[in-house]
Protein backbone atom coordinates (compact mmCIF):
# COMPACT_ATOMS: atom_id res chain seq x y z
CA UNK A 1 0.00 0.00 0.00
CA UNK A 2 1.13 3.67 -0.97
CA UNK A 3 2.62 5.51 2.33
CA UNK A 4 -0.16 7.75 1.38
CA UNK A 5 -2.87 5.39 1.65
CA UNK A 6 -1.92 4.44 4.87
CA UNK A 7 -4.36 4.72 7.83
CA UNK A 8 -3.12 7.84 9.99
CA UNK A 9 -2.46 7.42 13.86
CA UNK A 10 -0.34 9.82 15.24
CA UNK A 11 1.60 6.99 16.52
CA UNK A 12 5.15 6.63 16.35
CA UNK A 13 5.98 3.70 19.00
CA UNK A 14 2.99 1.45 19.45
CA UNK A 15 4.22 -1.44 22.10
CA UNK A 16 1.93 -4.35 23.57
CA UNK A 17 2.00 -6.89 26.05
CA UNK A 18 -0.21 -9.89 24.32
CA UNK A 19 -1.61 -11.46 27.67
CA UNK A 20 -4.31 -13.80 28.35
CA UNK A 21 -3.04 -16.80 26.19
CA UNK A 22 -3.20 -20.04 28.60
CA UNK A 23 -6.45 -18.01 30.58
CA UNK A 24 -8.39 -18.15 26.86
CA UNK A 25 -7.06 -21.95 26.62
CA UNK A 26 -8.46 -22.93 29.93
CA UNK A 27 -11.74 -21.10 29.73
CA UNK A 28 -12.22 -23.44 26.88
CA UNK A 29 -11.21 -26.92 28.31
CA UNK A 30 -8.51 -26.75 26.65
CA UNK A 31 -4.17 -27.32 26.88
CA UNK A 32 -2.06 -23.62 27.47
CA UNK A 33 -0.11 -24.68 23.98
CA UNK A 34 -3.85 -23.96 22.02
CA UNK A 35 -3.89 -20.50 24.04
CA UNK A 36 -0.15 -19.93 22.49
CA UNK A 37 -1.09 -21.26 19.12
CA UNK A 38 -3.78 -18.93 19.25
CA UNK A 39 -2.47 -15.94 20.00
CA UNK A 40 0.53 -16.14 17.67
CA UNK A 41 -1.94 -16.72 14.77
CA UNK A 42 -3.41 -13.27 16.11
CA UNK A 43 -0.03 -11.78 16.19
CA UNK A 44 0.43 -12.69 13.22
CA UNK A 45 -2.41 -10.60 11.97
CA UNK A 46 -2.08 -7.69 14.20
CA UNK A 47 1.67 -7.23 12.97
CA UNK A 48 0.73 -7.32 9.23
CA UNK A 49 -2.24 -4.80 10.02
CA UNK A 50 0.35 -2.19 11.87
CA UNK A 51 3.02 -2.58 8.78
CA UNK A 52 0.46 -2.94 6.02
CA UNK A 53 -2.18 -0.85 6.81
CA UNK A 54 -1.20 2.11 9.45
CA UNK A 55 1.66 4.65 9.46
CA UNK A 56 3.41 3.53 12.62
CA UNK A 57 7.09 2.98 12.51
CA UNK A 58 7.56 1.39 15.72
CA UNK A 59 5.78 -1.72 16.76
CA UNK A 60 7.10 -3.57 20.07
CA UNK A 61 5.77 -7.00 21.39
CA UNK A 62 6.56 -8.97 24.72
CA UNK A 63 7.22 -12.71 23.24
CA UNK A 64 8.53 -13.75 26.55
CA UNK A 65 9.36 -12.05 29.89
CA UNK A 66 12.70 -13.14 32.07
CA UNK A 67 9.98 -14.21 34.51
CA UNK A 68 8.21 -16.62 32.40
CA UNK A 69 11.46 -18.83 32.88
CA UNK A 70 9.89 -20.02 36.01
CA UNK A 71 7.22 -21.59 33.96
CA UNK A 72 6.90 -25.30 33.59
CA UNK A 73 9.35 -27.04 31.50
CA UNK A 74 7.36 -28.11 28.53
CA UNK A 75 4.91 -25.64 28.37
CA UNK A 76 8.52 -22.72 27.79
CA UNK A 77 9.94 -25.23 25.51
CA UNK A 78 6.55 -25.19 23.16
CA UNK A 79 6.47 -21.88 23.49
CA UNK A 80 10.12 -21.20 22.63
CA UNK A 81 10.14 -22.95 19.27
CA UNK A 82 7.08 -21.08 18.63
CA UNK A 83 8.89 -17.58 19.34
CA UNK A 84 11.43 -19.25 17.21
CA UNK A 85 9.02 -19.74 13.92
CA UNK A 86 8.07 -16.73 14.60
CA UNK A 87 11.22 -14.68 13.82
CA UNK A 88 12.91 -17.01 11.45
CA UNK A 89 9.74 -16.60 9.41
CA UNK A 90 9.81 -13.26 9.94
CA UNK A 91 9.30 -12.18 6.59
CA UNK A 92 5.96 -13.78 6.49
CA UNK A 93 4.65 -11.05 9.05
CA UNK A 94 6.37 -7.40 8.07
CA UNK A 95 7.14 -6.11 4.63
CA UNK A 96 10.75 -6.31 3.48
CA UNK A 97 11.39 -2.73 4.25
CA UNK A 98 10.87 -3.49 7.88
CA UNK A 99 13.83 -4.29 10.26
CA UNK A 100 13.18 -6.98 13.05
CA UNK A 101 14.70 -7.01 15.96
CA UNK A 102 14.68 -9.59 18.49
CA UNK A 103 15.14 -7.90 22.11
CA UNK A 104 16.49 -9.20 25.47
CA UNK A 105 19.12 -11.52 27.44
CA UNK A 106 19.32 -14.08 24.81
CA UNK A 107 21.95 -15.95 26.68
CA UNK A 108 19.35 -18.04 28.51
CA UNK A 109 18.53 -19.95 24.64
CA UNK A 110 21.76 -20.97 23.95
CA UNK A 111 20.42 -24.46 25.99
CA UNK A 112 17.49 -25.19 23.54
CA UNK A 113 18.83 -26.71 20.62
CA UNK A 114 17.62 -26.83 16.94
CA UNK A 115 17.49 -30.26 15.95
CA UNK A 116 18.96 -31.31 12.25
CA UNK A 117 20.75 -27.87 12.22
CA UNK A 118 23.38 -28.08 9.15
CA UNK A 119 26.80 -26.92 9.31
CA UNK A 120 27.09 -23.09 8.79
CA UNK A 121 23.42 -23.08 10.54
CA UNK A 122 22.02 -21.73 13.66
CA UNK A 123 22.45 -24.64 16.15
CA UNK A 124 20.61 -23.02 19.30
CA UNK A 125 17.89 -20.78 19.96
CA UNK A 126 19.94 -17.84 21.19
CA UNK A 127 22.02 -18.10 17.64
CA UNK A 128 18.85 -18.06 15.84
CA UNK A 129 17.17 -14.96 17.34
CA UNK A 130 20.54 -13.45 16.78
CA UNK A 131 20.80 -14.67 13.03
CA UNK A 132 17.37 -12.74 12.08
CA UNK A 133 17.74 -9.58 13.17
CA UNK A 134 17.87 -7.43 10.31
CA UNK A 135 17.99 -3.40 9.30
CA UNK A 136 15.46 -1.51 8.49
CA UNK A 137 15.69 0.05 5.12
CA UNK A 138 12.23 2.31 5.90
CA UNK A 139 12.91 3.47 9.19
CA UNK A 140 10.27 0.91 10.29
CA UNK A 141 10.63 -1.66 12.99
CA UNK A 142 9.23 -4.76 14.28
CA UNK A 143 10.92 -5.57 17.63
CA UNK A 144 9.75 -9.04 19.80
CA UNK A 145 10.99 -8.61 23.75
CA UNK A 146 12.85 -12.35 24.59
CA UNK A 147 13.66 -13.05 27.78
CA UNK A 148 13.64 -9.27 28.73
CA UNK A 149 13.04 -7.43 31.68
CA UNK A 150 13.26 -3.78 32.11
CA UNK A 151 14.67 -3.15 35.68
CA UNK A 152 17.76 -5.63 34.50
CA UNK A 153 17.76 -3.04 31.07
CA UNK A 154 18.41 -0.12 33.41
CA UNK A 155 20.32 -2.17 35.35
CA UNK A 156 22.47 -3.36 32.16
CA UNK A 157 22.77 0.68 30.89
CA UNK A 158 23.89 2.06 33.87
CA UNK A 159 26.48 -0.88 34.80
CA UNK A 160 27.42 -0.48 31.19
CA UNK A 161 27.65 2.85 31.35
CA UNK A 162 29.91 3.31 34.41
CA UNK A 163 31.91 0.45 32.50
CA UNK A 164 32.30 3.43 29.82
CA UNK A 165 33.43 5.67 32.56
CA UNK A 166 35.90 3.64 33.75
CA UNK A 167 37.66 3.22 30.03
CA UNK A 168 37.62 7.27 30.06
CA UNK A 169 34.57 8.31 28.10
CA UNK A 170 32.98 10.98 29.02
CA UNK A 171 29.45 10.10 29.76
CA UNK A 172 26.28 11.36 31.91
CA UNK A 173 23.15 10.44 32.87
CA UNK A 174 21.47 10.48 29.44
CA UNK A 175 23.77 8.31 27.99
CA UNK A 176 22.33 5.04 29.63
CA UNK A 177 19.77 4.26 27.03
CA UNK A 178 22.41 4.15 24.42
CA UNK A 179 23.39 1.24 26.43
CA UNK A 180 20.04 -1.11 27.13
CA UNK A 181 18.30 -3.59 24.70
CA UNK A 182 16.05 -1.18 23.50
CA UNK A 183 18.72 1.72 22.43
CA UNK A 184 17.29 1.89 19.06
CA UNK A 185 13.71 2.86 20.20
CA UNK A 186 12.08 5.91 20.67
CA UNK A 187 9.55 6.66 23.44
CA UNK A 188 6.33 4.84 23.46
CA UNK A 189 3.43 6.70 22.68
CA UNK A 190 0.84 4.42 23.43
CA UNK A 191 0.88 0.87 24.87
CA UNK A 192 -1.86 -1.80 24.99
CA UNK A 193 -1.95 -4.78 27.29
CA UNK A 194 -4.51 -7.36 26.87
CA UNK A 195 -5.62 -10.14 28.99
CA UNK A 196 -7.84 -7.65 32.04
CA UNK A 197 -4.28 -7.35 33.61
CA UNK A 198 -3.75 -3.57 34.74
CA UNK A 199 0.08 -3.76 35.45
CA UNK A 200 3.47 -3.21 33.74
CA UNK A 201 5.21 -6.20 34.18
CA UNK A 202 8.80 -4.71 33.98
CA UNK A 203 7.86 -3.66 29.99
CA UNK A 204 10.27 -1.37 28.73
CA UNK A 205 9.98 1.44 31.88
CA UNK A 206 12.57 3.54 30.84
CA UNK A 207 10.21 4.37 27.58
CA UNK A 208 6.96 4.29 28.39
CA UNK A 209 7.25 7.13 31.25
CA UNK A 210 4.97 9.54 29.28
CA UNK A 211 3.27 6.50 27.42
CA UNK A 212 -0.56 6.54 26.79
CA UNK A 213 -1.68 2.91 28.07
CA UNK A 214 -4.49 0.60 27.46
CA UNK A 215 -5.73 -1.94 29.44
CA UNK A 216 -7.99 -4.09 27.39
CA UNK A 217 -10.30 -6.98 29.26
CA UNK A 218 -10.04 -8.99 25.84
CA UNK A 219 -7.38 -12.45 26.31
CA UNK A 220 -4.78 -11.96 23.37
CA UNK A 221 -6.41 -14.76 21.19
CA UNK A 222 -9.41 -13.06 20.85
CA UNK A 223 -8.25 -9.12 20.36
CA UNK A 224 -8.85 -8.49 16.65
CA UNK A 225 -7.82 -5.93 14.45
CA UNK A 226 -11.31 -4.19 15.03
CA UNK A 227 -10.63 -3.61 18.26
CA UNK A 228 -7.10 -2.31 17.85
CA UNK A 229 -8.82 -0.21 15.38
CA UNK A 230 -10.90 1.78 17.46
CA UNK A 231 -8.34 2.28 20.43
CA UNK A 232 -5.69 3.75 17.68
CA UNK A 233 -8.75 6.08 16.63
CA UNK A 234 -9.31 7.04 19.93
CA UNK A 235 -6.33 7.79 20.38
CA UNK A 236 -5.85 9.92 17.86
CA UNK A 237 -8.14 11.91 19.21
CA UNK A 238 -5.96 12.81 22.43
CA UNK A 239 -4.66 16.24 22.87
CA UNK A 240 -1.32 15.10 24.71
CA UNK A 241 0.23 18.04 26.43
CA UNK A 242 3.43 16.44 28.51
CA UNK A 243 3.20 18.41 31.55
CA UNK A 244 2.05 21.60 29.57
Amino acid sequence: MPKKDLIETGILHLAIVPDGNRRYAKKRGLPEKFGHYQGIKNAKKIVKFIFNKTDIKYLTMYGFSKYNFNRDEEEKSNLFYKLAEIVEKGSEWIPDDVGLIPAGDLSKFEQYKIIDSKEGEPSNLKQLFESVSKISKSDRYFTVLIGYDGIDEIELGVEKLLEAQKAGEKISGKDIQKYTYTSFLPPVDLMIRTGNEQRISGFMPYLISYAELHFDKKMWPAFGVNRLSKIIKKYSKRQRRFGK
